[in-house]
């Protein structure tokens, strides 16, 4: 693997996978309309909703499974697929062209930074990883705290923006573009910036305009 071109593109590829999933298996955006119920903007309406119920309620536990679950074992599935990424991207036997090294590396700092501000969003601090892991052993990290992360999540977006082009790698609509990075950025800052110095928290909902 990361040998050339191709098998950097399905490296990529799968961290997109991540956030898919299925309707019934779960995945990293399971659902996401439901989430507006979380606040005002909508109304649960089946038991089966209870997932989301119980973020409102603040009543998550390390056992609550369904959605609980979804949300962090697929978001630490992109983040371990995006850093696997990084530590090869720049191996001298994978043969692509400058340009798509430092692309790809806006491309999958982009999406990590995506995936850490939504984990914190929802958990708060969460362990924070940002090189491969080799030992089953050393993935029992602790947790971080939000500041912590979201000082690299920062660090990633702003690479992103800096790097990313105003159309997509290879003009495939769906990967981030420098206005996704400066979009997301301005998301992160009227979540955290702001709120943060005055000592609020709360969840970032996607509202409607």
């Amino acid at each position: 693997l990361f040998k050339t071109a191709d098998d950097l593109v399905l490296a990529v590829n799968g961290i997109y996978d991540a956030f898919q999933g299925s309707t019934w298996g779960g995945s990293f955006y399971y659902l996401p309309p439901h989430m507006d119920a979380i606040s005002e903007d909508a109304i649960f309406c089946c038991p089966w909703e209870g997932g989301f119920q119980g973020w409102a309620q603040g009543n998550i536990t390390p056992s609550s499974g369904g959605l609980v679950d979804y949300k962090w074992n697929y978001g630490y599935l992109a983040i371990s697929r995006t850093n696997a990424v990084l530590a090869n991207v720049d191996r001298a036997d994978l043969v692509i062209s400058d340009e798509i090294r430092l692309k790809t590396k806006a491309e999958v700092r982009f999406l990590r930074a995506l995936v850490y501000f939504d984990l914190t969003n929802h958990y708060g601090g969460v362990p924070l990883i940002v090189n491969p892991i080799a030992k089953r052993e050393d993935a029992k990290v602790p947790r971080n705290t939000k500041e912590e992360v979201l000082a690299v999540v920062m660090e990633d977006i702003d690479f992103a923006a800096d790097n990313l082009g105003v159309s997509p790698l290879s003009d495939q609509i769906g990967r981030p573009t420098k206005q996704s990075a400066l979009g997301l950025k301005t998301r992160i800052l009227l979540c955290f910036g702001y709120h943060a110095r005055n000592n609020i928290s709360f969840l970032c909902i996607n509202r409607r305009a």
